[in-house]
């Protein structure tokens, strides 16, 4: 079976593994459907009769790629979804927010809440995408530190 028939066959679980997440941003929900077409298209190259039926194969491949996805915009997601829940007005929230934090830290928030990837916020400081996670882990770890999230 080719890859376009594949897709046209089972892309239904697909959409099926997806709806078992609440993905609020429309932009993500078309990132985690793509990521579970990737997973539906490895599970047809790995997939064996050994392995079980395959609609049950490419179901546990479709979701273990949704969950990568989610896995890559969860800081985005928890940091700001959190973040707003501790003041109304968002310009004294950066105020507050520059008075926690270092300006470098300020400045990497600012790129990943303008949708910046991990990997182009470390190349902005000659780092790579796994400096920047961790910096961005810190930095959630800090706010949830000063505001009892």
């Amino acid at each position: 079976m080719n890859e376009n028939q594949l897709i046209d066959d089972y892309k239904y679980l697909v959409n099926k593994q997806l709806s078992y997440f609440y993905v609020k941003n429309t932009n993500d929900r078309e990132d985690l459907k793509q990521d579970g077409m990737i997973g539906l298209l490895q599970a047809g190259r790995k997939w064996r009769k050994e392995l079980g039926k395959f609609p049950t194969f490419a179901s546990k491949c479709i979701r273990n790629e949704i969950i990568k996805g989610l896995r890559r915009t969860i800081n985005k997601d928890i940091i700001f979804k959190r973040l707003d829940k501790t003041t109304k007005d968002h310009s004294l929230f950066w105020v507050e927010l520059s008075d926690i934090l270092k300006q470098v830290d300020m400045d990497i928030l600012l790129l990943k809440y303008h949708g910046y990837t991990l990997k182009e916020i470390g190349a902005k400081y000659n780092r790579g995408r796994n400096w920047a996670s961790m910096k961005l882990y810190k930095i959630q770890n800090v706010l949830e530190d000063y505001y009892y999230v």
